[in-house]
């Protein structure tokens, strides 16, 4: 039995309850967020809102903190933190990731907070109730929301030399990189007190509740043939717009970059017509048609004269 796709703008199907083919080979080859997401301000702010009710110790926190910094800079000042190993990262054939994902988290440009640890996990548990989204899948979004960047980064003013001329080797983290950091990540979070199981049905209904009250905004729906951001230091869910040609029934915003937030780039208003299934794009579409129609048509309240027929 094959089941349409968990994508509202795919029209394809699968064998199995997730994504089809087409959307998965998008996410895992060309890293585009075919899956869906929640919008970036969303999980923060329950994110903020959950940290203040587990209320961690102290200690709870530098354990979590030192856990995400990785061995190579477990404290201290994160400009001080060391220059991720290119060749490791760029290794061929490929190092084990438990050699890259020491390399991997020295490589985020931020130090890392609390909150930002519980935002990457809230998107993990949503992902699955809200979205559903398969384990792995949902591993690749929190990972995402973690580390926020393309590509690994330096610390600020350090540049890499190589036979006297100055280098760029920025790795760019692929689909499986960014699921090891959300296993990661979820193990930190547990540090803090999220756990999956007791908290689920609070985080879940929290955002539901919001989306209907008009606090939050719908979870983003991004079509296949969207395409990825190039920039390293873009959001791993930044991704294109489609073309008119490839998607006839979306607003037309000229291929523009839509952020994780859930905004076009250079703009503050919100997009709400986007996220919407395809039978709603269709019912949306065969209304404006009735309205153009309706539009053309001549109102009169009375029949024109026909006097000038029949003259006296």
């Amino acid at each position: 039995m094959r089941l349409p796709c968990v994508n509202p703008q795919c029209s394809q199907n699968c064998r199995r309850h997730g994504l089809c083919d087409l959307c998965r080979h998008m996410m895992i080859r060309r890293l585009v967020p075919t899956c869906g997401m929640i919008p970036s301000p969303a999980l923060s702010m329950i994110a903020r809102e959950l940290l203040e009710d587990l209320a961690p110790t102290q200690g709870e926190r530098t354990e979590a903190l030192r856990f995400m910094r990785g061995p190579r800079h477990r404290e201290g000042l994160w400009q001080d933190r060391p220059v991720y190993s290119a060749a490791v990262l760029h290794a061929n054939p490929t190092a084990p990731m438990k050699r890259r994902l020491p390399e991997l988290l020295v490589g985020r440009r931020s130090q890392p907070t609390a909150t930002a640890i519980l935002a990457a996990g809230i998107h993990f548990i949503l992902a699955q109730h809200v979205l559903g989204l398969d384990k792995r899948t949902a591993l690749y979004l929190a990972g995402a929301s973690y580390f926020v960047r393309r590509a690994t980064v330096r610390p600020k003013g350090v540049r890499r030399e190589y036979m006297g001329k100055i280098v760029s080797n920025t790795h760019r983290l692929r689909f499986f990189e960014f699921v090891a950091i959300g296993r990661l990540v979820l193990r930190a979070a547990g540090v803090l007190g999220l756990n999956e199981r007791s908290h689920s049905v609070q985080l879940t209904t929290r955002y539901l509740l919001g989306v209907e009250a008009g606090e939050f905004n719908k979870p983003i729906v991004v079509h296949p043939a969207c395409g990825v951001t190039t920039s390293a230091g873009d959001h791993p869910l930044d991704h294109f717009l489609p073309r008119q040609d490839f998607a006839p029934n979306l607003p037309q915003y000229g291929s523009k970059i839509r952020r994780a937030s859930g905004k076009i780039a250079g703009s503050d208003v919100y997009p709400l017509g986007l996220d919407v299934s395809l039978e709603e794009q269709l019912e949306a579409k065969r209304q404006a048609n009735v309205d153009r129609f309706k539009s053309t048509q001549v109102k009169t309240t009375k029949p024109p004269s026909t006097d000038w027929l029949f003259p006296d």
